[in-house]
This record gives structure tokens, sequence and C-alpha cells, in this order.
């Protein structure tokens, strides 16, 4: 049924919640041939766990929205997003990225697949800040992989109708009670 639409929109956790659906969950990881688990347990599971359907389809693209919850490869949903099959990965997001550590950069790169900035010992040696013309390598990079337009941009407000911002001042003026606990304030 997914595999026939066009569009599959899943939350975040949705996509944690089938991390226990994919090989990250040890009774369904090195299954035989019967579909149960190898692994060392007492006892099999009595019931089969079922994998994932988003790991079976082959996308033409996967796009995230607040592309900040990747850049941590450890979290769950980015651990999810990671397995996603597709010919073209997006990442949109309205927070700044890297908040000043580049190796949350390397998360996003990881998830959009960027070669070979994917691989953590390349990304590590290539973007290192304290080698000389780090700041205009990660410069030309940037240009060529992100997108950004903010709110001020003339055609976005077109595109997304955003009314001029109006500003009103109203005055108020305190009770008693309100000044005396505000002045102890």
């Amino acid at each position: 049924y997914l595999a026939d639409t066009d569009i599959i929109l899943v939350s975040f956790v949705g996509l944690m919640s089938d991390l226990s659906h994919s090989e990250e969950n040890r009774f369904i990881s090195k299954s035989d041939d019967d579909g149960w688990s190898s692994t060392n347990l007492r006892r099999r599971k009595k019931y089969r766990i079922v994998p994932s359907p988003l790991l079976s389809i082959h996308f033409w693209r996967v796009c995230i929205d607040e592309a900040q919850r990747v850049e941590t490869t450890t979290t769950k949903a980015a651990k999810m997003a990671l397995k996603l099959n597709a010919d073209h990965f997006w990442a949109v997001s309205g927070t700044p990225i890297g908040h000043g550590n580049l190796q949350d950069l390397y998360g996003l790169f990881l998830f959009l697949r960027l070669a070979p900035f994917d691989h953590k010992d390349w990304f590590n040696s290539c973007l290192n800040p304290t080698i000389e013309g780090f700041d205009e390598r990660i410069q030309a990079l940037l240009r060529h992989v992100f997108w950004r337009s903010t709110k001020s941009s003339e055609a976005v407000k077109r595109q997304i109708g955003i009314p001029e911002m109006k500003e009103e001042r109203v005055v108020l003026n305190f009770s008693s009670i309100e000044r005396h606990f505000y002045n102890r304030q």
C-alpha cells in the first residue's frame, strides 16, 4: 500500500517507533530461515516482529523537516532516518545548522549521503578547523549543498503571503497589589 502512494508523511515519533522494527532490534536481527532470532536468548520470542515497511521501499526522495533532529547520529530518529533508501535526500530546517559544533554538520552530511563527507575519517581530515584555509573550504562546500532563504526576502514573502508586521504598544498601569509584588521582585 505504501509503495503505491505518492507522498508518505511520517513524524519523528513514527520513525523512532519503527526503529524497533529494524535490524536494531536483537529479536529480528540475524534471523534464521524460519524467521526466529538466532541470538543467545534463553527462550525464543513467541511472536514474530514484523519489519518496518518503510525499510522495504526505495523512495525517489526523502525530505525531512526539522533537520536538526538528525544532526546527532545516535538519536533513534536519526538512526531510523539513516536506514531509509532513496535516490535523493533533502533536509529542511528553520534552526541554524551546527550550533558551533562541526560534528552536527557530519550528521547532516551522513543523512544527505554527501560522499565522501559521509565517511567519518574523511570528514574529520578534510574539515579540520585547525588546518589553514578551513573557512574557505567549508564555505565552498556548503555553497553547493545548502540553500538559504529568509522571511526577509521579498520572493519568500510573496510566496508564503506573510503580512507586514505591525507593532502596537499598549501601556497598562499596575494595581496597588501588582505594583507591590513587582517592586519586591
